[in-house]
Order: C-alpha cells, then sequence, then structure tokens
C-alpha cells in the first residue's frame, strides 16, 4: 500500500476533501461540515471502500491551519498531521499539491521537487511559461510532476478520442467555466489538448473581457476552431462540445468524481513506474493558452 501526503487548502478549492476520500473513504457525519457542499453530494453516490482507489492511501496531510488539517483529517480518515509539510517527505511515496493558487507553487516545489518524490500539482501549474519552466526544471527525472486538470482524464472523453482517432475531424471546441480565466480556463484548454495532436500553432486568438467574464475565440494552424469562456463567479457546471465531422458531443462535468478518480489512479500507478504521464509539450502548450489570456 502506497502512502501519500496531501497538501492544501486554497480559496474556494475543496481537492483536500474530495481526493482524500477518493482514496480513503470518508465519515458521512463529519462529512457533512465540509464547507463545500457539493463534495459530500457526489461522494454520497458512490461506495466506499468499492469505489476508493485500493492500492494508496492518503497518510499525511499539512494545511496552512492545524485545525483545518484536523477536520479534514476527521472528514476522510487521515491518520498523521504534519506540522510542517517538509516533515511529511520521508514519510510518503508520493506528494498531492491539492491547491490552485498556482502564485505558491514554486515556493512548494523547490522543497519538494529535490527529494524525488513524484508529486501531482494542482492546476494550473503557472500562468506563464517562463514560471512552469521554472518548476519543471527542478525535477529529477523526466516526469516527476504531474499536472493537469482532471477534466481531461474523464472516462468519457475516451469515446470522444476514439472517433478521432477513427478519422473524425474536429470541426469545433468549445467550452464554458464558471470562475475567473486564470484558475479556471485550464479545464477547458487541457480538455482540448486531450483530443489533438500535438504540436500546436495558434494560428490566432482574441479575447473578449467584461468585468470578470472572458472569452477566447481563435484557431489552430490545423484547422480546429476553440471558444474558451470563463464567467468569472457565475454558478455553472464546466461543460465542453464538440462537433466533428458526423456528430457533436456534448460533456458537462457537474459530477467529477470519476474524472478526479481517473487521474489520481493514473498519478498513483505511476509512483513505481516513473514513466511521463504528460509531456512537458503539452504542459507548456497549456500554459500558452493560459497566458495569452492573461491581462
Amino acid at each position: 500500500m502506497l502512502k501519500l501526503g496531501i497538501i492544501g487548502l486554497s480559496s474556494g478549492n475543496g481537492h483536500p476533501y474530495s481526493w482524500s476520500a477518493i482514496y480513503n473513504g470518508y465519515n458521512p457525519e463529519i462529512m457533512k461540515n465540509c464547507p463545500f457542499p457539493l463534495i459530500p453530494d457526489y461522494l454520497s453516490k458512490y461506495s466506499f471502500p468499492e469505489d476508493s482507489i485500493s492500492k494508496a492511501s492518503v497518510t499525511h496531510i499539512w494545511t496552512q491551519d492545524y485545525k483545518l488539517s484536523k477536520e479534514i483529517a476527521a472528514a476522510t480518515n487521515i491518520e498523521f498531521i504534519a506540522e510542517n509539510y517538509i516533515d511529511m517527505i520521508e514519510k510518503v511515496d508520493g506528494i498531492i499539491l491539492a491547491r490552485d493558487d498556482y502564485q505558491f507553487h514554486r515556493s512548494f516545489a523547490k522543497n519538494i521537487i529535490p527529494s524525488g518524490l513524484p508529486i501531482y500539482i494542482d492546476k494550473p501549474l503557472a500562468t506563464s511559461t517562463d514560471a512552469a519552466k521554472e518548476i519543471l526544471s527542478l525535477q529529477k527525472y523526466p516526469g516527476q510532476v504531474f499536472t493537469a486538470s482532471a477534466l481531461a482524464y474523464d472516462p468519457r472523453l475516451k469515446k470522444l478520442i476514439n472517433n478521432i482517432e477513427q478519422g473524425q475531424k474536429i470541426k469545433f471546441f468549445s467550452g464554458i467555466a464558471p470562475g475567473n480565466w486564470d484558475k479556471y480556463s485550464v479545464h477547458l484548454i487541457d480538455c482540448f489538448l486531450k483530443i489533438i495532436k500535438l504540436p500546436i500553432k495558434i494560428k490566432k486568438s482574441i479575447n473578449f473581457i467584461e468585468g470578470n467574464k472572458q472569452i477566447m475565440n481563435g484557431s489552430l494552424d490545423s484547422g480546429e476552431s476553440f471558444s474558451f469562456v470563463c464567467l468569472g463567479g457565475e454558478a455553472t457546471p464546466i461543460k465542453i462540445l464538440v462537433v466533428l465531422e458526423n456528430e457533436s458531443i456534448e460533456i458537462s462535468f457537474q459530477d467529477p468524481f470519476l474524472a478526479f478518480k481517473s487521474a489520481l489512479e493514473i498519478f498513483t500507478e505511476n509512483i513505481d513506474k516513473k514513466s511521463i504521464i504528460r509531456s512537458e509539450e503539452e504542459i507548456l502548450s497549456s500554459i500558452k493558452f493560459i497566458s495569452l489570456g492573461m491581462r
């Protein structure tokens, strides 16, 4: 059984609750107090331990607030609460940095990556390619850092990828997300990158900004057109629409459990293999899209 350490929490992001529960199961009574009501709602639709990831467990947690760490640990059956995240490095087989405040990713990464531990860094890794390259340059081996929107690993994308691999061309891709561009565009971008061929070259892109709402429309040299919409705080599930030659496929990510589980399983299975889950080229392509939309 692999041991994992989880680092959290950032504003508006409940991943330490949900991701820990996907490994460890959870206490329904204590989870009722989770400040993200969507999490106990979708967790209640699954059975534990049947639907958990069996190869590993989250054994250690650190957050910037010890009381919060205790609450998450009690809700998700985490045994050890660290007073300093560096203390857990020698006690676990991998680290999950479950914070999406990308401004702090480098400060965590520089203390963890040199240990050689595999690390899953929540999206976005950064919002500029220079910052992303700086973090990736710390790796002790290629693929040590895994970072992506978990939605790009949703099992429902497999049908889409199969259709494309059988020769159907993508005519148009659109996606809509509820939050701000810097943190939420990556969900749409990573789903897009999952179904197109690399390398990419952006032929044109145009940004439309109104308050916190932002739209990026554009096209690639290879012919695919795209539209990414971030609503800056509106209540809506993340959705994508892909128009192919013979059909259109729409996916709503209102229940992200299977996407989260799939991405976490891939990371977990790779801890011993130490192979490249996601290429540096794809990671940097994602960051390039994000940076084009930053004000």
